[in-house]
């Protein structure tokens, strides 16, 4: 997979070639034509399906600004589920049923569709209902020219991994086409740096690991478990995050801006606060065509409850046709709704005025004071941040099983199983390679991800830095690591399973 990110990027640099090269007013063809070549080196049958329901979306887009809006909105929305059901779903819960009529005594015999998953179909779907969705709420009108429509639907640097970029963000872009944006170019470069550090120096090396673990998950300790599934949850990050940096820093090529979407979700200090962080265009893009459909927080306390929780199984649903994803929704959903929600409190408050007098009129309790807030406050930060972390690993054991029994049957034996020692130590660190040259894979692996969440830590969650270019020690810091400890063999690309 690791040929795929890096054939990618030579495609994408030999198109912005000819996309400066040709005159502005003809630019977004050239990303149309891309999309569509590209699109035909993974999926040549599957393109018609991709750009057929486009089309009949642009299509409707147009008509839901006549009579019968709601009508239209339908018809343009429904065959969009229908082919990510057909595709994606329909296999699952053909299954499903028949397994429940088999546990009842009914046995049916079960003929599973031979689909291949379209490349994309659960992003472009997702783009496309909020395009329809939009027009229908009025928030701008339909898109005239059906040749940038299709750009949107099909741009080759988001369709594998997102992110899932609104329509009027993209589609405004493409109108107002200027000369070549210099900084927005530098930003693109510097993405992309970022991007393939977190795949060929994180994610890549972490591969091996887990293979070693999932094969003998019976046989091993609790700490070399503990060890895989903290692992993993660097590794989905750094992969999917990785991936995201490259198709954003791609479309930052073509001086397209494109929205974040991960800021340092592993620094969150509770799960409301993670899914602010994570896949940010997909929780927004749950909450404004999902959860706000569904009522929000209109219709009381338990109503808003209820939503949430079908929120949460809708994202899980999307990850992924299995059980386990589904699980894996309602705990999240669950674990949302039983966080409490307080109020920031503001330097205005009553509180903080107190406290800020307090400390003005006796300065002898400033080095006192000093220790029980600032250092309390990280202190309960630091543990705020590992309790997240941890529960967030427990509920990525659910992608990383085949089914619900043998997520939580990994679970239990990391729990049960767990000894510390030096014969356990050295078994959780020799799954790298087997042999002793663990230790300097492992030593390697951590330190780089040590600098990495010191980038994180000084730069992502520094607001200052916003929509600013990566400094420049950071991006060669980070391309020398790739070109000394980059891992170009087996990529786990673990997203676009999902």
């Amino acid at each position: 997979m690791v040929t795929s990110h890096l054939l990618t990027l030579l495609f994408a640099l030999g198109t912005v070639a000819i996309y400066y090269i040709l005159p502005v007013r003809f630019r977004w063809a050239v990303l149309g034509i891309a999309s569509i070549v590209f699109y035909l080196s993974a999926e040549p049958l599957l393109l018609l399906l991709a750009s057929g329901t486009a089309a009949w979306t642009w299509f409707a887009g147009t008509q839901i600004t006549t009579a019968h809006p709601r009508r239209w909105l339908a018809i343009g929305i429904i065959p969009c589920i229908l082919s990510l059901f057909i595709f994606k779903y329909f296999n699952f819960f053909y299954t499903s049923i028949t397994d429940f009529f088999a546990l009842i005594g009914l046995p049916v015999h079960a003929d599973v569709l031979k689909l291949a998953l379209p490349l994309g179909i659960s992003y472009y779907t997702f783009k496309l209902i909020a395009y329809l969705v939009d027009i229908y709420r009025n928030k701008y009108k339909n898109e005239s020219h059906l040749g940038y429509f299709l750009t949107y639907a099909l741009f080759f640097p988001q369709i594998v991994c997102g992110p899932i970029q609104r329509p009027d963000d993209f589609l405004d872009q493409i109108h107002q086409q200027t000369s070549f944006n210099s900084t927005l170019f530098n930003i693109g470069i510097r993405r992309i740096i970022l991007g393939f550090f977190k795949i060929l120096v994180i994610a890549n090396p972490i591969l091996p690991y887990l293979n070693r673990v999932d094969s003998h998950a019976d046989s091993l300790s609790g700490l070399t478990l503990l060890c895989g599934s903290v692992l993993y949850s660097i590794l989905i990050y750094a992969d999917f995050s990785g991936c995201s940096d490259i198709a954003i820093g791609t479309g930052n090529l073509f001086g397209l801006k494109c929205p974040d979407n991960f800021r340092a979700p592993y620094f969150s200090k509770n799960i409301l606060e993670f899914w602010k962080r994570w896949h940010i265009s997909l929780t927004s893009w749950l909450k404004d065509y999902i959860y706000i459909s569904l009522g929000g927080n209109r219709k009381g306390s338990i109503r808003t409850k209820i939503n949430i929780i079908i929120t949460f199984l809708v994202s899980g649903l999307w990850h992924g046709a299995n059980w386990t994803f589904i699980f894996w929704g309602l705990l999240h959903g669950l674990w949302n709704v039983l966080t409490p929600r307080h109020k920031k409190k503001t330097s205005n408050s009553p509180s903080s005025k107190q406290e800020d007098n307090t400390t003005q009129s006796n300065p002898q309790t400033i080095p006192s004071q000093y220790f029980r807030v600032h250092i309390f406050k990280k202190f309960k930060s630091a543990c705020a941040i590992l309790a997240t972390f941890m529960g967030v690993t427990i509920g990525w054991q659910l992608f990383r099983s085949d089914n619900i029994s043998s997520a939580f049957h990994y679970l239990y034996r990391t729990v049960t199983e767990f000894h510390l020692s030096y014969a356990h130590i050295t078994e959780a660190l020799v799954q790298f390679t087997g042999d002793n040259t663990s230790l300097p894979i492992f030593m390697t692996l951590a330190l780089c991800v040590c600098l990495y969440a010191s980038f994180e830590k000084i730069i992502l969650c520094n607001p200052k830095y916003n929509d600013n270019p990566i400094p420049t020690a950071w991006v060669i810091t980070f391309f020398i690591l790739i070109l000394i400890f980059g891992n170009a063999g087996q990529s786990a690309f673990l997203y676009a399973n999902f």
